[in-house]
This record gives C-alpha cells, sequence and structure tokens, in this order.
C-alpha cells in the first residue's frame, strides 16, 4: 500500500525524475500550472505536509512516511491536443500551441482542407508582392 509524500525534500528529486521521463521542463511545468519558474521551484522545495499541522506527528506515531508515485505507470499526461506527450520536445511543443493541429490534418488529408503557397494567396486576393 503506497501512501503519499514524503517529508525530506525526496519529493522534489521524484517530481524531477517523472518530468525527465515525460521530457517536460520544470519551465514548461511552470507555464502549464500559470506560475513561474521561481515560484514552482519554491514549491517544490517546501514541505509537502506543513510541519506546524498534525500530520508528521500522525504519520511519525504510526510509522508511516508519505511517498509520490504515478498514478497510473502507464498513463502518461495529455497534451492540450488532448493526446499523450510523445517525449519529443519539438513534437509536443506543437501539440500544446496548437491543440486543434490532429483535426487540422485529418481535414487536409481527407481532401476538405488544402494547402496553397503564399503566392497563390496573393493571387487570390488579388495582391502584388
Amino acid at each position: 500500500m503506497a501512501y503519499l509524500v514524503n517529508m525530506a525534500g525526496e519529493h522534489k528529486t521524484t517530481v524531477q525524475q517523472r518530468l525527465k521521463a515525460l521530457n517536460m521542463t520544470q519551465a514548461r511545468l511552470a507555464e502549464e500550472l500559470g506560475t513561474t519558474p521561481a515560484t514552482l521551484s519554491r514549491t517544490l522545495g517546501s514541505d509537502l505536509v506543513r510541519p506546524d499541522s498534525h500530520w508528521p506527528a500522525v504519520l511519525k506515531k504510526l510509522g508511516l512516511k508519505l511517498t509520490l508515485e504515478p498514478i497510473n505507470q502507464d498513463e502518461r499526461p495529455l497534451t492540450a491536443a488532448g493526446v499523450p506527450y510523445t517525449g519529443d520536445a519539438e513534437t509536443d511543443a506543437v501539440l500544446n500551441d496548437f491543440p486543434d493541429i490532429l483535426e487540422r490534418v485529418r481535414r487536409l488529408e481527407s481532401g476538405r482542407e488544402e494547402l496553397i503557397s503564399v503566392k497563390e494567396v496573393a493571387k487570390r486576393l488579388g495582391l502584388k508582392r
């Protein structure tokens, strides 16, 4: 049986290992959480259980320690496009920056949309380059 969170700062190492496994930087995690890298760094360096709460005493008395572990080893976090991170930084960035990219590709592949050159756009709009 696993419990959550340790008190010795090992949680920061666990988070860093998980970030590495997901090919995600701490800065990108901060961005996705809507915070700054500095704030996230302070958070990761702090205790997960506040020392002034009764939890440390309860855990000690019951001989328990809290640990971090992935919810499901096979379950990877999803990009903004709704698919798991690929591990390729460039691909993952595109999937996050353009959540509708997969639908766009589907429309292109099905023939519902076409790619045209800048010259063709200018020609269609009657613009001179």
